[in-house]
């Protein structure tokens, strides 16, 4: 997470592997990147070694506090939620769902509500898709 506010279009990560033992990274550290489109793929391999794994970085905005999320045309309730997420909509394009620091695991391109009682209790990011501009706002989950 990052502050809200923060330009995701010009991030310059530094991460840290062991080069002085044949481990590269690409794209380099210390090179700015884009996350506003979602993550970037690190792959760290080794020169001599057939060994590479790649590595999915997703920068979003921290948000405080929990509460209904509701920006002009945009009202997502409850949260925290139990079952259903229900969504009063305007051009939203698509919605997705993370566990923090994870993977995706909900993508839903016309939502007016998605059922989300069989995931587990916690804290989930949720991002909204709209006309060129992305929301992000943590959501949590109690049953």
């Amino acid at each position: 997470p990052v502050p809200i506010g923060t330009d995701l279009t010009n991030l310059t990560p530094v991460i840290t592997i062991y080069e002085d033992e044949g481990f590269t990274i690409e794209p380099e550290s210390g090179v700015s990147q884009d996350f506003s489109d979602g993550p970037v793929i690190y792959t760290v391999s080794h020169e001599t070694l057939p060994l590479s794994q790649d590595w999915e970085i997703t920068v979003y905005e921290a948000v405080a506090g929990v509460k209904d999320f509701i920006h002009k045309s945009i009202k997502i309730y409850p949260n925290p939620a139990n079952d259903i997420l229900q969504f009063d909509v305007n051009n939203i394009d698509k919605i997705e769902i993370f566990v923090i620091n994870r993977n995706l695991i909900i993508l839903d391109l016309s939502p007016e509500y998605i059922n989300i009682s069989y995931l587990s209790e916690g804290v989930y990011i949720i991002r909204i898709y709209t006309k060129g501009k992305i929301y992000t706002e943590k959501l949590i989950i109690t049953h």
